[in-house]
């Protein structure tokens, strides 16, 4: 399947790893620390697909959760990969107004 970069993916596969990594996200994270997680499929340069997840975050995030944000993939990883989900997750903790850009220049 190609890919258009950006592309928001709503097939089986994405639907799949967007639940694993929503739930995962809502476990390790306080509530209220994130506003939205987005998952999509993107095509690597060196040719396998990865997934590039959208984490909105409060402008003081860092500070407050990064050290939990840094253990996220590990959480996430072996479930995806049960899940059959290859695809390796690339976070990006984004404050609202550069999400809305992002889906902007996605869109």
């Amino acid at each position: 399947m190609d890919l258009v970069p950006g592309e928001v993916m709503l097939d089986r596969p994405i639907a799949i790893a967007q639940s694993i990594i929503e739930r995962t996200v809502g476990e390790q994270l306080p509530a209220g620390s994130f506003h939205a997680v987005e998952v999509m499929a993107d095509p690597y340069d060196g040719g396998e697909d990865y997934l590039r997840v959208l984490i909105e975050v409060d402008d003081d995030f860092a500070e407050k959760h990064g050290k939990k944000a840094l253990g996220l993939v590990g959480h996430m990883r072996p479930q995806l990969i049960e899940a059959g989900e290859t695809r390796f997750p690339v976070l990006r903790f984004v404050s609202k107004a550069d999400a809305d850009m992002l889906r902007r220049e996605a869109g």
